[in-house]
């Protein structure tokens, strides 16, 4: 009877130590960003050329220089043949995977969205169908392949976008134009998701499970000690 009982204990502790030093769970995350979430750029451009071709994105001003509310007049605010602006910065885990990424914008006139330095989508028509459902964006699955459901891109890096994702610091920057009479920046809005595994403690501390190890161990012995 005593063994069956000292049995017992023992693998309960084996039980939840198992339990506890399994690799952690894979979990999801999401990043969900809208308009205010940007900062606009103290840097502007004039008559820029905006083309189909990646190549003609104006370069992107210095970091220092993203420093006013988007939501605030005049800062969204383009005067005739005026580009501006705006960037969300965000951070991604050393451990993520499984990267997907959407984005939809309304700029009056044009657009280019740059992931860091990348420029990855381009919008230079100027219909007025721009400014219904569903905007000017694009969808990028895991497996890095980005599509344009809206139809109203005129480029798209369709492969080869999820490596400009980095573990870190990352930079989201929309560059938007005038091309008549006035403009400016409306609705940009977009989502990223991607997958975590937990991290372990840094060296020389102890982890919970080891603990808790530990503690149910002196436990047991404790138990051994009452049945002899």
């Amino acid at each position: 009877m005593k063994f069956r009982k000292i049995l017992s204990g023992a693998s309960m502790v084996t039980a939840v130590f198992l339990f506890l030093v399994m690799p952690n769970a894979v979990s999801a995350d999401t990043i969900t960003f809208d308009y205010q979430d940007f900062l606009v750029s103290t840097t502007t451009t004039s008559n820029t050329p905006l083309t189909a071709n990646p190549a003609s994105a104006p370069a992107l001003p210095a970091d220092n220089t993203f420093t006013l509310d988007p939501t605030i007049y005049p800062n969204y605010y383009f005067s005739s043949g005026e580009g501006k602006f705006e960037r969300f910065n965000f951070v991604l885990p050393t451990n993520y995977s499984n990267l997907t990424f959407s984005f939809r914008a309304s700029v009056n006139d044009w657009y280019a969205l740059y992931i860091n330095d990348t420029a990855v989508a381009i919008q230079n028509s100027t219909g007025t169908d721009n400014f219904a459902e569903p905007l000017p964006g694009f969808s990028m699955n895991a497996a890095g392949t980005a599509t344009d459901p809206s139809g109203k891109l005129e480029y798209l890096l369709t492969s080869g976008m999820q490596p400009l994702f980095q573990s870190g610091a990352n930079e989201l920057t929309l560059f938007g134009r005038d091309t008549l009479q006035y403009g400016g920046f409306s609705v940009a809005y977009g989502e990223i998701n991607y997958d975590t595994n937990g991290t372990p403690p840094p060296n020389g501390v102890p982890e919970p499970a080891t603990v808790l190890l530990l503690g149910l161990g002196l436990v047991g012995l404790a138990g051994v000690r009452r049945l002899k």
